[in-house]
């Protein structure tokens, strides 16, 4: 992994590619792994708790996905041009998020890391799965490389009331459970990459 090979994978607007076949999205395949949410069941729940109609509740959670989609974009943006030192400011940023303010943090206590990719993509031409890193530091203290995804917002860290799917339903379906599938994923793949 020390040697990261762009080449090897394709990342083109028709998705990641090993020659001439077609990677499927990391993302998608640990999906299968999370219990699906079940909308009908919480929008009646949640109606009925609130005293609001199921319509309300659906419009209130589709206001709030969208402005988690828009935070998520601008704090992605944000992390790669900062990264990348294309972070230009033109307004004097009058006003950080928190995540962006926590990611300013880390880099001003990164001085043992090394930036060696941005936007980095891998892939596995045996498991037929793909993916993007949105960073890959090199730790000269522990002198191995680390796979970063930026995630914004609550991160829960058990789940009580649920696991995740077969055959990893010995795993509590809380995010940081689901979300490190995808690190050790990407990890693997630039171990064989």
């Amino acid at each position: 992994m020390s040697d990261l090979v762009q080449d090897l994978v394709r990342d083109t607007d028709r998705g990641l590619f090993i020659g001439s076949t077609r990677l499927r999205s990391v993302t998608r395949f640990i999906g299968q792994f999370k219990k699906p949410f079940d909308r009908d069941y919480w929008l009646a729940r949640k109606a009925k708790e609130l005293g609001k109609t199921e319509e309300e509740i659906a419009q209130q959670w589709e206001e709030k996905g969208k402005q988690s989609r828009k935070a998520g974009n601008e704090l992605h943006g944000y992390i790669e041009a900062v990264l990348k030192g294309t972070w230009e400011d033109p307004l004097g940023m009058a006003y950080k998020s928190p995540e962006m303010m926590g990611f300013d943090l880390f880099m001003d206590n990164s001085e043992n890391l090394t930036l060696l990719a941005v936007e980095f993509a891998v892939g596995h031409a045996g498991w037929g799965l793909g993916g993007r890193t949105d960073a890959i530091f090199h730790s000269v203290a522990t002198e191995s490389n680390h796979v970063f995804d930026w995630k914004r917002g609550e991160v829960s860290t058990y789940n009580r009331w649920e696991s995740l799917m077969p055959p990893l339903d010995h795993l509590n379906g809380s995010d940081l459970n689901y979300n490190a599938l995808q690190g050790w994923l990407y990890t693997l793949m630039l171990q064989e990459q």
